[in-house]
């Protein structure tokens, strides 16, 4: 390719705004779920939750950058990723329609975006 730094360069800068943004992303769907859970006491400490978690999670990222990093990274990749993934979609699938009800769901997420 003409330019090859250049494409290297950019290949980086978008590798790294795709880590910003599941970090972001991982983050802000825990920090809404223990706001949610816990509105009374959690509203008001926003940034002290925020903190907490954002220090948390880099408390567990450490572990990913000692010498036996790759073979946590192993651990992980091998238990929580492949089969049990998708029998848990399904039988979050199957608890939703036997459970709740897929009329019920639908109902749902029409009430949500505000019509068909």
């Amino acid at each position: 390719l003409p330019v090859a730094p250049l494409w290297s360069i950019l290949f980086f800068l978008m590798l790294i705004t795709l880590g910003f943004d599941t970090v972001f992303a991982n983050s802000g769907t825990i920090i809404t779920i223990l706001v949610d859970q816990f509105p009374k006491f959690l509203r008001s400490k926003h940034f002290y939750l925020t903190t907490g978690v954002c220090l948390l999670l880099y408390i567990f990222g450490l572990a990913y950058v000692t010498q036996a990093g790759i073979y946590w990274l192993n651990l992980v990749d091998y238990f929580c990723t492949g089969w049990i993934v998708i029998i848990t979609a399904l039988l979050e699938l199957v608890g939703l329609s036997w459970i709740y009800g897929v009329n019920r769901f639908i109902k749902d997420i029409e009430m949500m975006i505000g019509g068909k």
